[in-house]
């Protein structure tokens, strides 16, 4: 099977953020909604997007440096605004908890305490999307620390004691190729979960072709997919869960989100 251009896949990436990021005139389907309200909530939930989608293009960068941890810590940030979107839908008055967080320390406290981790990932959601992407968030939050985790593909443990330990500034040491492989594929596949995200956050206020993003959506997962399949060192070693997932248009009645 020939390879597929890993670059062509995170331009189609990228070319999913751009409708979104397009805001041209709300779609107010509740004739009762507080305009006011959900502009705010649009303007900083565009805001979210657009750094998703510059930490999306930088965390790839920084994957093809080989600074594989940084790429990683890079995602989680991404996956933390996602969350606080995805909050900021439910809950549209926390939209000036942001907006305002920057004015005094009391408020930059209170934006702290209502977006914590246990607020954007609380234990009774269920949403098969934002809870993987919970996980994933717990997982980078590894590299993220200090710890023996963030430092293992970039640290050399002599095995004889006289001698001192060294550490490499790239981890492609280590990782190799399919590590390589492995961190731009993780990185592309929590980014399809984001946009998905996104696409429920803004399908009901922003006047874009969802039916064409849709599909465009689908077939960037149809081509990651089969990309995964030429690395069959990778194909088990993670579930690939966003390229599977449902649009939020197709989930079964179960497997709506619910708080």
């Amino acid at each position: 099977m020939q390879k597929l251009d890993v670059t062509i896949l995170i331009k189609e990436i990228i070319n999913l953020y751009d409708p979104l990021t397009k805001i041209q005139n709300f779609l107010l389907k509740d004739e009762k909604a507080n305009y006011e309200i959900i502009a705010l909530q649009t303007f900083i939930n565009h805001a979210y997007l657009l750094d998703c989608k510059s930490r999306f293009i930088s965390t790839c960068f920084s994957a093809f440096r080989g600074h594989f941890s940084d790429s990683l810590i890079l995602l989680r940030i991404a996956i933390e605004a996602c969350a606080c979107a995805y909050r900021i839908k439910k809950r549209s008055h926390l939209a000036k908890v942001i907006l305002e967080s920057v004015n005094s320390n009391q408020k930059y406290k209170e934006y702290i305490n209502k977006f914590k981790t246990s607020e954007l990932f609380p234990a009774q959601l269920i949403h098969p999307i934002m809870n993987e992407l919970h996980k994933r968030y717990k997982e980078c939050s590894k590299r993220a620390h200090s710890n023996i985790v963030s430092m293992a593909l970039s640290i050399k443990f002599p095995i004889n004691h006289n001698k001192l330990i060294e550490k490499d500034y790239f981890e492609y040491n280590k990782a190799g190729p399919t590590g390589v492989a492995w961190h731009l594929f993780y990185i592309i596949d929590t980014h399809i979960g984001i946009l998905q995200i996104f696409d429920e956050v803004f399908k009901d206020i922003i006047d874009f072709n969802r039916k064409n993003w849709l599909i465009n959506l689908k077939q960037v997962k149809n081509k990651t997919s089969l990309h995964i399949k030429n690395w069959p060192e990778l194909i088990n070693k993670e579930n690939w869960f966003f390229i599977s997932a449902p649009s939020s248009d197709t989930d079964s009645p179960r497997n709506k989100p619910r708080l």
